[in-house]
């Protein structure tokens, strides 16, 4: 028992030693670190790879990816031209939206219900975007009067929320006119009337075959409490033989829906999709007023916005690579790490104005190297500076964060090369990684 009770006041002597709680603490010290950066690694990781989903999310919202663009029928008809037929893989397909000079650009599906669509991708798969769909009420063959579509209102302007637009009476006029071209018809579109109102409208909500032209007009003429007219063009009003209605949510309150109608006149509805030759698509308007936009030329082919964009090409995207340049660029000026190293060389400044003002003869050398240390820095911050508002500016002039994101386009080499400079002018005149002279730190 005495031998026992010796050998455990040894072990606590041992394990209260300055030298042994020294070592347990610099252990658990490093310990304490390694749990920390771990944890902060993960953190990293995780945030990344939210901002990857989210921007990814956005960018297919876009459906300009080869994936669905390749099913897209040409506006203009090509004899060499054979797209494959997006119905054969999903037979929920009914049409093909697009408004001339927008991001609008979209099959149109159609579900059992008004949700399926709204979370579903037109593959059928979940999606947090969902697709452009046609109401579950209309005629599947687009043959009703009146055909109702929604949209999600993304805030990048994705699906349809790009349709905000069309509150402003000027963008109205110079992108009235699209094109609604289902497997054997044409429908050419021009928007005629914007609404504001609920989603309890029933008048705008309520599709089939029994909905009728004239029903629309007559309630566009004599709206509820609940709907805000913006525009109405009368004229075109008065042409109009089939209606389409593209519906998203407002973003001024939850049930708040806008909506813009678009007509078809009857000497344009019914055109059989060309099989063989080039022909033009069909003129709403062939003497459209001097002061209104004729519509612009329809696109014919919309090239792949993938993830790894090189190219770039002038895309309506933006680049993520060309942010990390902006980044690294103002690190290279505010290095977190050694920001003390690197702005506590000022005080070599300082010395340098002392032994100035001092008229130190005694110790010239050291003079003249604290006066070249001091035009270094003084060239290195401004040089780090310029490249920093130049990386900015050339960022905010070329990108669109709004809109889908790539990993590179046309401007990164650009991007690279102005963080390049602001690295170069660091090292090679900063240089706060290095210990100064012991001359340069005397007192």
């Amino acid at each position: 028992m005495r031998k026992l009770l010796s050998k455990l006041k040894a072990f606590f002597r041992k394990l209260f030693a300055p030298g042994f709680l020294f070592v347990a603490g610099a252990v658990g010290s490093k310990i304490v670190s390694l749990l920390t950066g771990a944890l902060a690694t993960v953190l990293i990781v995780y945030s990344g790879y939210v901002l990857y989903h989210t921007f990814y999310t956005q960018n297919q919202a876009f459906n300009a990816s080869w994936d669905v663009q390749q099913y897209k029928p040409p506006i203009i008809a090509d004899e060499t031209e054979s797209n494959p037929d997006l119905s054969s893989v999903n037979p929920d397909y009914r049409a093909w939206l697009t408004m001339y000079g927008t991001n609008i650009d979209h099959p149109v599906v159609q579900g059992p219900d008004e949700l399926y669509y709204a979370s579903h991708d037109v593959f059928g798969e979940v999606s947090l975007s969902g697709s452009i769909y046609l109401s579950a009420g209309n005629t599947p063959d687009l043959s009703d009067q009146y055909n109702l579509i929604y949209g999600h209102h993304m805030d990048n302007g994705a699906m349809f929320g790009g349709l905000d637009e069309y509150l402003d009476e000027d963008y109205i006029l110079a992108h009235k006119t699209g094109m609604l071209i289902s497997p054997d018809t044409r429908y050419p579109l021009e928007v005629f009337a914007v609404i504001l109102t609920d989603a309890y409208e029933s008048q705008i909500y309520t599709t089939g075959p029994q909905r009728t032209v004239d029903e629309i007009l007559y309630f566009l003429t004599h709206p509820t409490d609940n709907t805000t007219v913006t525009y109405y063009d009368a004229n075109a009003a008065s042409q109009a033989w089939k209606i389409t209605a593209l519906s998203t949510c407002a973003s001024a309150s939850t049930n708040g829906r806008l909506v813009v109608l678009c007509m078809t006149p009857e000497s344009a509805a019914i055109t059989p999709v060309p099989t063989m030759g080039p022909t033009a698509p069909p003129e709403l308007d062939p003497t459209p007023p001097v002061d209104e936009p004729s519509g612009l030329t329809p696109v014919t082919e919309i090239e792949d916005v993938s993830f790894f964009d090189p190219a770039g090409q002038g895309r309506n995207v933006w680049a993520i690579v060309n942010l990390i340049c902006v980044l690294l660029t103002a690190y290279m000026l505010f290095p977190v790490l050694h920001l003390k190293d690197k702005y506590g060389r000022t005080k070599l400044m300082r010395k340098a104005n002392e032994l100035a003002a001092a008229e130190d003869a005694a110790a010239p050398e050291a003079y003249a190297k604290l006066q070249k240390f001091r035009r270094r820095f003084r060239v290195g911050i401004g040089g780090g500076t310029v490249s920093l508002v130049a990386a900015i500016v050339a960022f905010i002039l070329t990108e669109n964060m709004k809109l889908p994101m790539v990993l590179i386009d046309r401007w990164t080499p650009l991007m690279v090369l102005i963080l390049l400079i602001a690295w170069l002018i660091d090292v090679r005149m900063t240089r706060y990684r290095e210990k100064p002279d012991d001359e340069m730190k005397q007192e």
